[in-house]
């Protein structure tokens, strides 16, 4: 009975372990979902906006004459048309950034996870000694410690939530203080 016991509490572990690893695993592929339809639209506008720009640089003759005023004033015509674009570029770019890097996030605990029941066994096939329970300590720390932390926090050192004519209306405002 013993060993029955002995064998369903390991089974319960590796359980606990590979259904978490499963748990991150279905965040990551949703992400990846996520940042391979962002870098679809991403590309689909700057193809667009390359497109739009030519034909009204060919049209105001500024492929012709690049030295005529009225050329590029006829580019700038356009601009109504393009700031927005260029607007949803830089919006659709920050956002596959952020996806990206949750992905990154949770591929990382996935590993961690599925790793830490063969990092637990290899360490209790050691000798049972100080250092072994010391090692499965500091094992169980740092898996706990990977996997507590939220994967949104690295998104709020690095990635800003603002739309990018919020940015743009910062570094103006920094620019002349």
């Amino acid at each position: 009975i013993e060993a029955i016991k002995t064998e369903i509490k390991s089974h319960m572990e590796n359980a606990v372990s590979v259904g978490l690893a499963e748990a991150f695993s279905q965040e990551a592929k949703k992400l990846r979902s996520s940042v391979k339809s962002l870098t679809f639209w991403f590309i689909c506008i700057v193809v667009v906006l390359c497109i739009y720009t030519a034909i009204v640089s060919w049209k105001s003759g500024l492929f012709l004459d690049a030295t005529n005023i009225n050329s590029w004033l006829g580019l700038m015509k356009g601009l109504p048309v393009t700031a927005p674009v260029i607007w949803l570029s830089v919006f659709l770019g920050t956002r596959r950034s952020e996806a990206n890097r949750l992905y990154h996030e949770y591929l990382h605990k996935e590993v961690i996870a599925n790793s830490y029941s063969s990092y637990k066994k290899q360490i209790e096939e050691l000798a049972e000694s100080e250092e072994a329970n010391q090692l499965l300590m500091t094992l169980l720390n740092n898996t706990v410690n990977t996997i507590d932390k939220n994967p949104s926090d690295t998104l709020d050192k690095k990635h800003s939530s603002n739309l990018p004519t919020q940015e743009i209306i910062k570094a103006i405002k920094k620019a002349f203080k």
